[in-house]
């Protein structure tokens, strides 16, 4: 059994567990510290396609310097009930990633780490943090990244260890339209509406934007919603979707000819794989991590911004709209793909006890 220790269950994981279920022949299971962050998110887990194993830990939330620390008991005995034969641990700033961490290594069981963040991309940076990631990734047998810039965070903090590239997967079908965009253009931003995720620098750009595009919509929530609200009242042109997910998501980055993306601190954020995915070109911030990634999987459908202002934003999504994106880019996040190179890292002896 391939046990892999997560925070919680986010709608767009689901896929990816689906995928690894499948490749696993069901010798799979998630243990989750907890099922969502509802307080934060307005997204819901789609329990009804959830197709994998799922144990619950018991876990309590410690409140600390504005971050939710949960504390889980249980994870020792959870794993010696699923008879974990390999461990993936999800990061390192969990209490049961490193129970999950120490029951493997008195069992001698090989214990693997998700690791998405880079040297730029997370919090929490320091001596005091850089030696707990070091003596993480020294009991760990190998890494699984989603890019270059966290594979490159691995090899600085354990130079040698193995690891494996497996970009983050979407569960949305292809977009086989060879086409690019035609007009009447637009552009739509999804995510949080907040300063790091550049929502700010979204809210400047829009008077450049309705020159060159017919309209602008954006979706998601976040602190910043009465602004974009309040541009929506004044013109028309301006859509405020409110949240958005699922199909009716992916049918509004489909209607639109580019996805703002503009990022302070982003590691490898979902909303630009799922455009790709649907053939719809980007604008990326400079605070993402994967920008170097995206950008040589789909080439010129990819513009990075060097400088993080609307008059850049604008500019760039004006010169990026007609790009197609290559079919390749369009594929390469697909779950089952993306699953068998997550599943490669793991030990032949691990494999086959599955």
């Amino acid at each position: 059994m391939i046990a892999l220790v997560h925070t919680i269950l986010p709608p767009y994981r689901v896929p990816l567990f689906n995928a690894l279920s499948i490749a696993c022949r069901g010798e799979f299971v998630v243990l989750l510290t907890r099922e969502t962050h509802g307080f934060r998110r307005s997204w819901r887990v789609p329990w009804e396609d959830v197709a994998f194993r799922v144990e619950r830990l018991h876990s309590a939330g410690l409140h600390a310097g504005g971050r939710v620390i949960d504390l889980s008991i249980g994870v020792s005995a959870a794993l010696t009930r699923v008879n974990a034969t390999a461990v993936i641990v999800a990061g390192w700033d969990l209490p049961a990633s490193w129970s999950a961490l120490l029951w493997a290594r008195r069992r001698g069981v090989p214990a693997y780490a998700w690791v998405e963040s880079s040297g730029e991309s997370g919090s929490l940076r320091g001596p005091a943090s850089t030696f707990a990631r070091r003596l993480f990734l020294r009991q760990c047998r190998g890494a699984i990244v989603p890019g270059a810039a966290a594979a490159a965070f691995v090899g600085d903090l354990a130079p040698g260890l193995r690891w494996v590239q497996a970009p983050n997967a979407v569960g949305v079908p292809v977009n086989r339209v060879i086409c690019g965009t035609r007009p009447p253009w637009s552009a739509i931003f999804v995510g949080e509406l907040s300063r790091r995720k550049g929502f700010d620098i979204v809210l400047e750009s829009i008077p450049d934007l309705l020159a060159d595009f017919a309209t602008v919509a954006v979706a998601g929530d976040g602190p910043l919603m009465a602004e974009i609200m309040a541009v929506a009242r004044r013109d028309p042109r301006v859509r405020y979707l409110g949240f958005v997910e699922g199909a009716a998501l992916v049918s509004e980055i489909k209607a639109a000819s580019v996805v703002l993306v503009p990022s302070r601190q982003d590691p490898w954020p979902l909303v630009a794989v799922e455009a790709l995915t649907s053939g719809r070109p980007v604008v990326l911030g400079p605070g993402v991590a994967s920008a170097a990634d995206l950008e040589a999987m789909a080439g010129q459908s990819v513009a990075r911004l060097s400088v993080l202002d609307g008059t850049s934003l604008a500019s760039a999504a004006r010169q990026v709209r007609t790009q197609v994106v290559p079919m390749s880019a369009r594929e390469a996040f697909q779950p089952s793909l993306v699953a068998t190179r997550f599943l490669s890292i793991l030990d032949s002896t691990a494999l086959a006890s599955r």
